[in-house]
């Protein structure tokens, strides 16, 4: 983080960004060192979750690219991980598994 914005303010905003598809925004707010798999409160997902949710795949690759763990990050609210709302969305990445493989 910076002078300007504390660690704890990173999470609630990665969880925005992800959830708008600001991939821009999702990638400074990972410089800055948020963390794709935190789940901030009240929320009770991670960034990685609201991606998958709206079915931003881009989004999806950079916060996966930044922690590949958070794939299997189970949600606080739900107990479903980011890779089952892929599923559920039937996001083309997930179904032919490019979006774990292509680089990752």
């Amino acid at each position: 983080s910076s002078c300007y914005c504390t660690h704890a303010a990173l999470q609630p905003a990665l969880l925005e960004a992800s959830r708008n598809g600001h991939i821009e925004g999702v990638r400074l707010l990972l410089d800055a060192g948020a963390s794709p798999s935190v789940q901030p409160q009240p929320e009770g997902k991670s960034a990685l979750h609201a991606a998958c949710e709206v079915g931003d795949e881009a989004v999806a690759r950079a916060l996966i690219s930044a922690d590949p763990a958070s794939v299997h990050m189970i949600s606080a609210l739900g107990g479903r991980t980011p890779l089952d709302v892929c599923r559920d969305n039937d996001l083309s990445g997930w179904r032919d598994g490019s979006m774990l493989s292509d680089g990752l």
